[in-house]
C-alpha cells in the first residue's frame, strides 16, 4: 500500500513539473514571438546592451576584452 501511495505523489509531482516546462516553454515562444515584431534597429539596440553586460562578466583564468559595438 506504501508503494501506491509514493508512486500517485510521484505522479503528482511529475504532472506539476510538466505544467511548469509547458508554462516555461509557452512564454518562450510568446518572448520570441514579440521579438520578432521588433525593428532591425532596436534589435541592434538590444543586442548592445547585451553586449555592454557581458563586458563585467570574466572567465576564471581568462583576461579577455570584450567588445562592444559603438552605435
Amino acid at each position: 500500500m506504501d508503494f501506491m501511495i509514493n508512486m500517485l505523489d510521484l505522479r503528482k509531482c511529475t504532472l506539476v513539473q510538466n505544467k511548469v516546462l509547458e508554462n516555461i516553454i509557452r512564454e518562450k515562444e510568446k518572448r520570441r514571438k514579440d521579438l520578432s515584431v521588433l525593428s532591425f534597429k532596436q534589435k541592434i539596440h538590444i543586442l548592445v546592451l547585451l553586449q555592454k553586460m557581458a563586458r563585467g562578466v570574466t572567465k576564471q583564468g581568462k583576461d579577455m576584452e570584450r567588445i562592444v559595438w559603438l552605435i
